[in-house]
């Protein structure tokens, strides 16, 4: 990345400000995706046996932790353009550790659901903040390829959670989880505020309600709405992948830390292929009308295709996990 900035954002400070960015990116990632990982295991150690309580259970701890990040995008994105990033960042990161360590600990559906809550709440306020410090301290021209290195280098903490999470008790995930977190904490201890937040005034930063003017709104709500698809396949088409392949004649198993490690490694390669191409030609809504007509179409396959395999659909996971990269 250094081979792109003037030499002014290249200095030793916002260099590591970049590094740690991939490294927070990285533990989020893993903190978000263990869940799905871990999810039959911990439910069953919980006393929940039928697939029926099983799946319910695991829908509500799912909401509660995407209810979660919903609330806290919105909070620590406020806090964020009144306090500054690094407020945020050490904020979150602490909610979310101690919220990770302590769901090692639950013992029924509720507490449980709780802790992903606020788990949820921390994980948003990191990816946000983390993603634009790196953003302010690039040149306008290179902030679509810089964030999608800190992405693609992020986004392999789901590989990490799926490699590492179904070979660990569940407890444990949640634990090295949170550890992982309160280390990271420390490491952006010395971090420096961005330079631009620092240049904007307090009363053009508390301008929230510009985002809703009629001249952005629209736009504003379109990227919303592009985002939607990225939740659907990476959250509900792999967490629940035993569930939702139950009625598609599969010829053998289909585990869910499966179907998360290859739709991880599709989602890394799909963001990193789609930032260098819209980088390339100089345009993002195309590539992304190209991945969503193509993501459309992969779901449609996976979805109406009966007696496939195993590896037949993880390839479909990848490939799918891929255009909402």
């Amino acid at each position: 990345m250094t081979v792109w900035i003037s030499a002014h954002n290249n200095s030793p400070g916002v260099t590591r400000s970049r590094l740690l960015a991939r490294a927070g990116y990285f533990v989020d990632s893993f903190d978000i995706a263990i869940f799905g990982v871990v999810r039959l295991a911990s439910l069953k150690a919980l006393g929940i046996t039928s697939p029926a309580e099983l799946l319910d259970a695991g829908l509500t701890i799912y909401n509660a932790q995407m209810a979660g990040m919903m609330v806290g995008g919105i909070c620590w994105g406020l806090l964020a353009d009144r306090r500054g990033r690094l407020s945020v960042l050490f904020g979150s990161i602490l909610l979310y550790s101690i919220a990770s360590i302590t769901n090692a600990f639950v013992t029924d559906v509720t507490s449980y659901a709780a802790c992903r809550f606020v788990a949820g709440v921390g994980l948003a306020g990191e990816l946000g903040a983390a993603i634009t410090l790196v953003a302010e301290s690039m040149p306008t021209a290179q902030r679509g390829l810089g964030t999608t290195v800190v992405a693609t280098m992020g986004l392999l903490g789901v590989t990490a959670a799926a490699v590492f999470g179904q070979h660990m008790h569940w407890q444990t995930a949640y634990i090295v989880g949170g550890v992982l977190g309160l280390a990271l904490l420390v490491a952006r201890l010395r971090l420096k505020e961005s330079v631009l937040f620092s240049r904007t005034t307090a009363r053009a930063r508390a301008r929230t309600t510009a985002l809703f003017r009629p001249a952005l709104a629209r736009r504003y709500l379109a990227c919303v709405m592009v985002g939607v698809p990225i939740y659907f396949a990476n959250g509900v088409m792999l967490t629940f992948a035993p569930e939702i392949v139950a009625g598609l004649d599969v010829k053998g198993t289909v585990s869910a830390a499966n179907a998360i490690l290859f739709g991880s490694l599709g989602l890394a390669t799909g963001d990193l292929v789609s930032g260098l191409v819209s980088h390339r030609i100089r345009s993002r809504k195309r590539v992304l009308a190209a991945c969503l007509m193509m993501g459309f179409a992969l779901i449609v396959v996976y979805t109406r295709m009966r007696g496939l395999t195993p590896g037949m659909l993880y390839t479909l996971n990848f490939l799918i996990s891929g255009t909402v990269g």
